[in-house]
């Protein structure tokens, strides 16, 4: 059975470890409030980069879809009938920045 002296000793050791790992926590709250806070203010530069981005890789505005709708209306006025499932083209090489081009095909019945 242990003594007395051992016992004092082994309460001090767990609470001096318990103050640790206290300060430990709030040290590694404070570290995540300082990495949450500079995401949070890289936000807007994401975005404004994301929107470059997309304007340099032809695929602004989502322009698949409005290309390929502008192709249905124009199939539709000349009363041509197609398939309900579009093939997608690629795009130019990613080096062309401008005049890059979406194609797709419809199949014509």
């Amino acid at each position: 059975m242990a003594n007395l002296k051992e016992i004092r000793n082994r309460i001090t050791s767990v609470s001096s470890t318990m103050q640790i790992t206290s300060a430990m926590k709030m040290v590694s709250a404070a570290k995540l409030k300082k990495a949450q806070d500079a995401i949070t203010a890289m936000r807007p530069y994401s975005k404004k980069l994301t929107e470059l981005m997309r304007s340099f890789s032809g695929s602004a505005e989502n322009n698949k879809f409005i290309s390929q709708r502008k192709l249905k209306n124009i199939l539709i006025q000349n009363n041509l009938k197609f398939s309900d499932n579009p093939i997608y083209l690629g795009y130019d090489p990613p080096y062309k920045f401008w005049g890059r081009k979406n194609e797709i095909l419809l199949e014509i019945e």
